[in-house]
């Protein structure tokens, strides 16, 4: 198996275990680590709604492994628009602010390397 293939499906693996992680996390741990603010199932729901996101993404990345390994080149670079739209969104409505986006700035820099090495 070359690296073309098991970066990717780290990649897939992260994913779906931050997916998993966003569906049962508490909701104080969750929000405390991204500095959110607001009731309970607010967070509840934005947290629910990521994870399925990001599980979703996670099992993309291994079908297109399996099935179309060549397409990976073409999804990988797509990912760092919804890692820096969330870097912006958290950053502007978490209490903490920009320190609240670095997790998702970390992730979109990570993400555009395993791109650049695709191509």
């Amino acid at each position: 198996m070359t690296m073309t293939l098991i970066l990717p499906i780290l990649l897939g693996l992260f994913l779906c275990g931050l997916g998993i992680y966003c569906a049962f996390a508490s909701v104080e741990k969750y929000a405390k680590f991204y500095g959110i603010a607001g009731d309970g199932s607010a967070i509840r729901g934005w947290m629910l709604s990521k994870g399925v996101r990001d599980f979703t993404l996670g099992i993309m990345t291994f079908v297109l492994c399996l099935y179309h390994p060549e397409g990976m080149k073409y999804f990988v670079p797509l990912i760092p628009i919804i890692t820096i739209s969330d870097a912006i969104i958290t950053a502007k409505f978490s209490k903490i602010g920009i320190k609240a986006a670095i997790p998702h700035i970390g992730g979109t820099l990570l993400i555009s390397f395993l791109a650049i090495y695709l191509q």
